[in-house]
């Protein structure tokens, strides 16, 4: 404008000038008419025509220059009007990807940011949930030790049981022994006492025979009063009465004692019930547990894989609206160098998370270890407790005496039984040794079994495991390919930022050139081109990479604010930035 103001003053300065020329040459005309007679008028005004027209003449042809000037300048300044229009549809079409752009980057950045939040929220339900699964296995490791225990105790009084059926069969044939003598002599009497028989126990037997006195006993004979051996025979009686009569404090003492052990057996059982109730309802809120981690972790990755294929669409469309794929080529060269740098750096983070992972799984293995024992004193129980449903009703035990420890129970019923076994020298009781085979083949039968669930439960625990490390696997290789695509969007949206801020910047230089005046018809698209192929040619030589890609990580460090970087990819720059200034050092 400044240029087109000065050109249209000059010609009015000279188109001024001409008609003052004209106007002194028709008036010096005139005068030359009127002085015709004089000849040395004449000659002056002759020559000074001459030299007026000579001026007039060079005039005219600045004159047609300066148009002709004007109508270049006017058709450059079209030119520079069109290619400005062109930059600024350019520019619009710029500023309002770039818009589009930050509201994805920030749409991106809040779907990043829930999914931390919820990663964290899970993480710190599965840290509660491995809380109480310690806390169970420590119940757990308590119980199997009570258990053990409790199987040591019983296998203690088992042993004491064949002893005290050993020492009863013993006394079976005792008895046996004596009422045959006792039969014996009360067929005597009854023949003495002129056949009277009476049907009566044996019991009432031998209280009628002690209660009798010493004369009944010769039977009215009086030549066994004088006989030495049968003086001998009624103190042997008497010694027999007494003896009877220990046995039988002996037998009242056995059965009390039998009682006491079925008590503290139905007392075991009982607890063994209330044990199996609470492993169970324990095994069952895992389970739950289990179920519910399990359904949460797939919405996570079904919520993951839904944002990258939304990221996948928007790099298709990103890709498709460039205008310039050819020579923006080399430039992505660059790009995808700067990424491979990058990826290493990600591949190290992958590497460490790996050997964590494999911590991991070394204690999750060891943790499905534990509770596959659990599970295995589970069934135990379980079976223990059907075996011991029938005799287990027959006895009557408080709910007071259940909550008591099982320790103390059993070590004060052991502390009375053998204090019990010292002081009592022989028994005399009738039980059932039939029943206590059928127990020992009920539970022979029942360890079978066991056995054999046990096999079956440790094959399908293997193959469950099994197929559990294989989807951990797949998934580990989906996150690691994530976090790769994610890392490539990333950096191919600050590189386009980057090129957005070069071209707002070339814009600007390109307007204030225009308004200085110092640009040409053919220079603007001249400089923008050279740039670029500059650009490109720096990026396509491979001696100058490292260079360019420092340069790219510093310019991003200083620029991270106006391109609205993820905490994530600032935290990378910082390292790498670390690392170069470690480098130089």
């Amino acid at each position: 404008m400044q240029v087109m103001e000065h050109q249209s003053v000059n010609d009015t300065n000279l188109m001024s000038h001409m008609m003052h020329r004209e106007n002194e040459h028709n008036a010096e005309h005139t005068f030359s008419g009127i002085l015709n007679g004089l000849d040395f008028v004449s000659r002056l005004n002759v020559k000074r025509p001459n030299g007026l027209e000579q001026e007039s003449d060079s005039y005219e042809k600045r004159f047609i220059a300066c148009q002709k000037e004007n109508a270049k300048l006017q058709e450059e300044l079209s030119e520079a009007y069109l290619i400005k229009s062109k930059f600024a549809e350019q520019l619009k079409i710029e500023v309002e990807k770039n818009t589009g752009l930050e509201r994805e980057v920030r749409h991106f950045q809040n779907q990043v940011a829930a999914v931390l939040s919820e990663r964290d929220r899970i993480l710190l339900k599965v840290e509660h949930l491995q809380r109480k699964r310690d806390g169970l296995i420590e119940k757990v490791t308590d119980l199997e030790d009570r258990l053990e225990h409790v199987t040591s105790e019983y296998a203690e009084e088992k042993g004491l049981c064949e002893i005290l059926y050993c020492k009863l069969e013993k006394l079976k044939e005792e008895n046996e022994v004596f009422e045959k003598i006792i039969e014996k002599f009360w067929k005597m009497r009854n023949r003495s006492m002129n056949g009277t028989t009476d049907t009566k126990n044996i019991e009432d037997i031998a209280l009628v025979l002690l209660q009798e006195t010493e004369d009944l006993w010769h039977y009215g004979e009086a030549k066994y009063k004088c006989d030495p051996q049968a003086g001998e025979n009624s103190d042997e009686l008497v010694c027999l009465r007494a003896r009877l009569g220990k046995l039988q404090l002996e037998y009242e003492k056995e059965l009390a004692n039998r009682r006491e052990m079925e008590s503290s057996l139905s007392h075991y059982r009982n607890n063994m019930s209330c044990l199996t109730e609470l492993m169970c309802k324990e095994i069952y809120h895992l389970r739950l547990l289990k179920g519910s981690i399990r359904n949460e972790v797939l919405s996570f990755f079904s919520e993951e894989r839904e944002w990258i294929m939304s990221l996948q669409g928007f790099l298709h469309l990103a890709t498709n609206v460039e205008h310039r794929p050819m020579k923006e080529h080399a430039g992505f060269n660059s790009i995808l160098h700067a990424d491979s740098n990058m990826m290493e750096l990600d591949q190290c983070d992958i590497n460490a998370a790996d050997k964590g992972s494999s911590q991991r799984g070394r204690t999750t293995n060891e943790e499905k270890d534990s509770v596959n024992d659990v599970l295995e004193v589970e069934h135990q129980l379980f079976r223990f407790t059907e075996l011991n449903q029938d005799k287990s009703g027959q006895n009557s035990v408080s709910q007071d005496d259940t909550k008591k420890p099982l320790q103390t129970t059993f070590l004060v019923s052991k502390l009375e039984r053998k204090e019990s076994f010292k002081e009592e020298s022989s028994s005399s009781c009738s039980t059932d040794y039939g029943e206590a085979l059928a127990q020992a083949l009920q539970e022979k039968v029942a360890a079978l079994l066991l056995l054999s669930q046990q096999e079956e439960r440790h094959i399908l625990e293997s193959n469950t495991t099994s197929a559990m490390e294989s989807q951990i696997f797949s998934l580990k290789q989906q996150l690691i390919q994530v976090t790769n695509e994610k890392l490539d969007a990333l950096v191919k949206l600050a590189c386009t930022q980057e090129k957005c801020l070069k071209l707002q910047e070339k814009q600007r230089s390109f307007k204030k050139l225009t308004q200085r005046g110092h640009i040409h018809t053919d220079e603007p698209i001249e400089v923008v081109e050279s740039s670029f192929i500059s650009n490109d040619t720096g990026s396509a030589l491979p001696g100058s990479r490292k260079e360019l890609m420092q340069g790219y990580l510093k310019h991003l460090w200083s620029k991270r604010q106006a391109f609205s970087v993820p905490a994530s990819l600032t935290h990378m720059l910082s390292l790498n930035r670390s690392n170069h200034n470690n480098n130089n050092r």
